[in-house]
């Protein structure tokens, strides 16, 4: 799907890619400009805002990736990959008790 310049998965997609991804794997969600054009369109905006979510419950780490065929600049017209790292389930704190 593309929005405004940014291409991304749908929710759906998304939604797949994390259930079949193993601790660790790293699913590519966007590619573009994903702060400039998620206020846009409600299907990023709602994507962002899940990952976002997901991110602060553990279940995902989000990192971004510059693009060198587009280099930032203070115009906004910058260019990453936005990655999502599926988490590592947290080990028992039994391993730890006395």
């Amino acid at each position: 799907m593309r929005t405004h310049g940014t291409e991304h998965m749908e929710m759906n997609e998304f939604r797949e890619a994390w259930l079949n991804a193993a601790p660790g794997q790293v699913i590519v969600y966007a590619s573009g400009d994903v702060a400039a054009c998620r206020q846009r369109g409600a299907e990023l905006n709602l994507l962002a805002a899940t990952l976002w979510n997901m991110s602060a419950a553990g279940q995902i780490h989000l990192l971004q990736r510059r693009r060198r065929e587009r280099p930032f600049d203070m115009s906004g017209g910058a260019s990453f990959d936005y990655l999502a790292v599926k988490a590592t389930p947290p080990r028992a704190a039994a391993a730890f008790a006395r």
